[in-house]
């Protein structure tokens, strides 16, 4: 008897990701997803080392799912970054203004002078858990718009 509204919640579910244009099998954009605040985005906006960047939103996701680190996905935009596919992705320490920041995509590393984290102690690359849930994250956001 209980099965029913269960399995009608399940399919809801997957409807309501299905119209979101999210798969299945993706990570679930609404589960952990932090919106970043705006003492973290200028800490991370003053390290962009191109003058006519700026970060118009960036959402975070828990490194591995825990509280150890955050993978932050931004939007880049401004001249010369028009359209879609200007998305960078950090990873810092903590989400207010303190802790350390670090690049991990190849666009947040051309376009600012924050350290490469695959070279440096914390080993951040984007094939890491949590790297692909912010960028689904950023995605869910953009597309609710």
């Amino acid at each position: 008897m209980f099965e029913r509204p269960s399995r009608l919640v399940g399919i809801a579910t997957v409807s309501l990701l299905v119209g979101c244009g999210v798969s299945s099998d993706a990570p679930d954009p609404m589960g952990g997803c932090i919106e970043v605040g705006p003492e973290r985005m200028d800490v991370i906006q003053a390290g962009l080392i191109v003058s006519s960047g700026f970060l118009r939103e960036a959402w975070a996701y828990p490194r591995g799912g825990q509280a150890d680190g955050y993978f932050v996905a931004a939007e880049v935009e401004g001249p010369g970054f028009e359209g879609d596919g200007h998305d960078a992705v950090f990873f810092v320490m903590s989400l207010d203004s303190r802790g350390l920041t670090f690049s991990v995509s190849e666009l947040a590393i051309e376009l600012s002078d924050w350290p490469d984290g695959s070279v440096m102690e914390v080993r951040t690359t984007m094939s890491d858990p949590g790297v692909e849930e912010a960028l689904a994250c950023l995605s869910a956001a953009q597309e609710g718009r």
